[in-house]
Formats: structure tokens, sequence, C-alpha cells
């Protein structure tokens, strides 16, 4: 079963786990090469793959939208390992300005 959001389907890289939303098609993985060709997943393949850290933080952003990494270390500072992780899996994006790290869910679990 294929989730879609925003009438677009999740595509994972085998390699890396990288996570994209793209139109219905045969993708590779931009960071691994065209030897990776991503394959359609849902929701629950993604959180699948995720520790159960990983899980936390990335329900924990996309129920409060725009976060700051302050505010995460606050709630839980094993979060902010785990940022990192989401992010290379294209599940999270950041953004550092001088005096503070936004993080928000570039793929939102509440959209499906």
């Amino acid at each position: 079963m294929t989730f879609w959001v925003l009438g677009l389907p999740f595509y994972m890289c085998p390699k890396c786990g990288r996570v994209v939303k793209r139109d219905a098609g045969v993708y590779y993985c931009r960071r691994c090469g065209a030897d990776a060709i991503m394959r359609e997943v849902s929701i629950s393949d993604i959180v699948a793959s995720l520790s159960q850290t990983e899980w936390e933080c990335w329900e924990y952003i996309c129920m409060s939208g725009k976060v700051t990494a302050d505010e995460l270390k606050r709630v839980n500072p094993a979060w902010l390992g785990a940022v990192g992780k989401l992010k290379a899996k294209g599940l999270v994006e950041t953004e550092r300005l001088p005096w503070q790290t936004y993080i928000w869910a570039t793929i939102d679990i509440f959209e499906e």
C-alpha cells in the first residue's frame, strides 16, 4: 500500500535510506549515484527504518512545525544526534542562522 502526500508517492534509496516525494516514475539517488534506483515506499516502511529516538524526534518536529535546536535539546538531548540522521534521510531540513538553528519536517507524517 502506498501513502500519497499532496498527490506524490515516497521513494527511498536502498543504500543510504534517503527519502523523497516525487511524481510517479523511476528515480536514482542523488547521493549514491545511478546504480541506486529508489523504490516506492509507504510511511510504515520509512518508520521501520528509524530508531526509536529518531522516530520520537521526527514525530515531535512534525507536531511542532518549525523548532529550534535549543528546544529539542531541552526536551530530549539525544534528539540532537537524531536530527543529523533524519536530515541525511531527507525527513527534516535545517537552517543555521548566526543566533539559532531551526529544524522542520520536509516529509510530515501527519500529511498522510
